[in-house]
């Protein structure tokens, strides 16, 4: 599954992060993976472990970005996958994570990191 970002130039993820050059933080990244497949199983997704996370180029104001879930395997209530964000063509970021869904219903998740859309099974 699959989702576009956009980050806007006055997304909060940017504030003091760096002020005279605003890049987009790890840890936003790692929310827009959150609201992935929090869109794809409509559950709220809570995070368990970071395996690993490998940070390659930079996310600016005005970037948009593609995250991308694969090699998903389910056990219960928790999923271990890896995930990736692209942008242009290139490798921004990526990264093994253990989740928790959570029994209730979430709303769209994707609010958590700018703007998502096309969430759906692909490949990058």
């Amino acid at each position: 599954m699959r989702a576009r970002f956009r980050f806007d130039p006055d997304f909060i993820g940017f504030a003091g992060h760096f002020p005279d050059r605003k890049i987009l933080p790890g840890v936003c990244q790692l929310a827009a993976v959150k609201a992935v497949l929090g869109r794809w199983k409509g559950r709220s997704v809570r995070l368990v472990e970071i395996v690993s996370a490998k940070y390659v180029l930079p996310v600016t104001p005005g970037d948009e970005c593609v995250v991308e879930c694969w090699d998903l395997r389910e056990n219960g209530d928790e999923c271990t996958f890896k995930a990736g964000m692209v942008r242009g063509g290139e490798k921004v970021s990526e990264f093994r994570m253990r989740v928790a869904f959570d029994k209730a219903n979430c709303a769209s998740g994707a609010s958590e990191a700018g703007h998502a859309g096309d969430v759906g099974p692909g490949a990058l």
